[in-house]
């Protein structure tokens, strides 16, 4: 079993901060293998910050970065990458209340693609494939588009409750995962236009995740509890750990599926770092101030917003 150093105790100083000067609203983040750099979106209140990133190595640690592009956008509350590139730009969706936009970006322009008056309600969540956009919304639905086809609408999903998180499965794109805030989450299979199967946590079930290293994994945070599936047997959950406190996202370490960074509070201002089999409640914790509402991981860093600051945490795995 790997093994993190317990930093419980501490309220831990970022490794490596980035100071915008502005609130930031939202940010997303990729790994180098889907970019073949690290790019991370942040999101302010009327503009949108593309970075690039040179993480060094693990011998040789560096943060140096530069500003691909800034593109000027309103209210916008979520952001997505692509999974793939798409003809070398960067490409990413950003949703403002009811719309998706789609974007096209590279050092020398950017573009809107698309504009796509997606839901009634707000959209809670989005995820983006070089094959389809999927988002999930307060009026009860999610809904899919086809890149290849225009952004056509390709499905329309109704539950009896907000759908809360969307993600498509990290190997098999076509499948994706939805939940649900009365606790379902549902897996739907977009070649087939059919939902596979289900299973159940409670409610309010608010966001989960894939692990990228077994694809099989989901780890679902239900008001204060996370429960991990295995979604080839899916019927109960193989694990849940009670974290004493709300929690609002899930990150799973891409390398250990046993090891997950959580966001907290009410007001989403602690991040935690739990093991799925550790007897201590917090492996680390920290105080931030998380407008973002989101937190990624670059292999041992861990990546959040807090307020006016992209702050990065060495997380030590051995």
């Amino acid at each position: 079993m790997n093994k993190i150093h317990n930093l419980s105790n501490q309220i831990a100083r970022p490794t490596y901060e980035i100071d915008v000067n502005e609130k930031i609203i939202c940010y997303d983040s990729s790994l180098p293998s889907i970019h073949g750099e690290n790019v991370i979106l942040i999101g302010f209140k009327r503009r949108i910050l593309i970075l690039a990133f040179d993480f060094g190595t693990a011998e040789e640690p560096n943060f140096e970065y530069k500003k691909i592009k800034e593109i000027a956008e309103s209210e916008t509350k979520i952001l997505k990458l692509c999974s793939q590139v798409i003809a070398r730009n960067i490409v990413f969706a950003s949703c403002s209340n009811y719309t998706i936009n789609v974007f096209s970006a590279n050092e020398t322009e950017a573009n809107c693609l698309t504009k796509i008056d997606a839901h009634s309600s707000y959209i809670n969540s989005i995820d983006f494939s070089d094959e389809y956009i999927a988002s999930g919304s307060d009026d009860h639905t999610c809904k899919i588009f086809s890149v290849k086809d225009n952004y056509e609408q390709h499905s329309v999903l109704n539950f009896s409750a907000s759908v809360t998180c969307v993600k498509f499965n990290p190997e098999e794109l076509n499948k994706l995962l939805i939940s649900v805030k009365n606790g379902n989450l549902f897996i739907y299979c977009l070649k087939l236009r059919q939902s596979l199967y289900s299973f159940y946590t409670h409610a309010p079930l608010m966001y989960f995740d894939w692990s990228i290293k077994n694809p099989c994994i989901v780890a679902a945070i239900a008001y204060d509890q996370i429960f991990y599936f295995d979604i080839s047997k899916p019927d109960i959950p193989i694990y849940s750990k009670r974290l004493n406190d709300v929690g609002k996202i899930i990150s799973i370490h891409p390398h250990n599926p046993l090891i997950s960074a959580v966001i907290c509070n009410r007001a989403a201002t602690e991040l935690k770092v739990v093991h799925q089999k550790s007897t201590i409640s917090n492996l680390f914790s920290t105080k931030i101030i998380a407008y973002s509402g989101n937190v990624t991981w670059h292999s041992s860093y861990l990546i959040a917003g807090s307020d006016r600051k992209i702050c990065f945490y060495k997380i030590p795995i051995a």
